[in-house]
């Protein structure tokens, strides 16, 4: 009698990985009708550990100046700004992915300039500032991120969009 050997259908967590990152065949078409949610869901992050950073930042300043009032007018734009970009890589776009790339690297240069200042001058301790700047950080990651693989995604789904007919009634939006 022959021993049956399982034969698995269930994808490894490697294939899976692999085919999230360089579609191929029926993955690429699914794009189409697929949201980007792993970038929408990076970018979110993102937006949720810059939240805490400056709530962080904000809650144990002793002084304010004109400088904190233009880093909370820019807390402000960035979140709006951040949210678009959200719902704009959900539909991979890469000009939004271009924009959270550029966030998330001035997110790290943003460490160096009003809670860094605040630190020197008293306003927040050494251990707040360390804490802003992880969230900082981590927000950093995630938007970069968020950006890289919502550009990937959108290009792999543009190149396949010029190879194949349209669907009935489809409108093609060529994004930038």
């Amino acid at each position: 009698m022959l021993k049956s050997s399982k034969v698995s259908s269930k994808p490894t967590l490697k294939s899976r990985i692999s085919s999230y990152f360089k579609p191929k065949g029926i993955e690429i078409e699914m794009l189409r009708y697929r949201p980007n949610k792993i970038s929408y869901n990076f970018d979110l992050g993102g937006i949720i550990f810059i939240a805490i950073g400056f709530s962080l930042l904000y809650s144990t300043l002793k002084t304010g100046n004109m400088y904190c009032s233009i880093d909370i007018l820019y807390n402000i734009l960035l979140l709006l700004f951040l949210f678009m970009a959200a719902e704009k890589m959900k539909v991979y776009s890469k000009s939004w992915g271009i924009f959270t790339i550029s966030a998330g690297i001035f997110q790290v240069i943003r460490i160096f300039l009003f809670p860094f200042s605040s630190y020197m001058d008293g306003s927040i301790p050494m251990s707040r500032y360390i804490l802003v700047m992880v969230y900082y950080l981590i927000s950093a990651v995630f938007l970069i991120i968020a950006g890289f693989i919502s550009i990937y995604r959108g290009i792999t789904l543009m190149n396949y969009l010029k190879t194949v007919k349209p669907i009935e009634n489809e409108q093609i939006v060529r994004s930038k």
